[in-house]
């Protein structure tokens, strides 16, 4: 499976401001989730995602940002080891073949 890098060209050209219930506008984008630019003004909440997204893409590239270190992982979500891949089914079909499971030597 190949896995994407974060990069700020591509956060960034995703990224799309709406307006919430309260009139809060909110800057965000399906690239990088814990990212959210919120202000009372649009310009202001697209200021507030960038200063932002500048701080959290240097400390993505040094590594110390929790639960993106694997971007694999990352680009399956919530799904984890319940996610269905190409990769996945074939291993379980071989491992049947096989006989199953190896079991623990006691």
């Amino acid at each position: 499976m190949k896995t994407r890098k974060l990069n700020r060209e591509t956060i960034v050209n995703t990224a799309k401001c709406r307006m919430d219930e309260h009139g809060i506008f909110c800057v965000e984008s399906p690239e990088f989730e814990m990212l959210l630019g919120a202000a009372e003004t649009e310009g202001r909440a697209w200021e507030i995602f960038f200063e932002l997204l500048d701080e959290l893409l240097i400390e993505y590239k040094k590594g110390n940002l929790a639960g993106y270190q694997n971007t694999a992982a990352r680009m399956l979500g919530r799904k984890g080891g319940a996610a269905k891949t190409k990769a996945k089914i074939a291993a379980s079909r071989a491992n049947g073949l096989r006989g199953g499971r190896p079991r623990k030597a006691v």
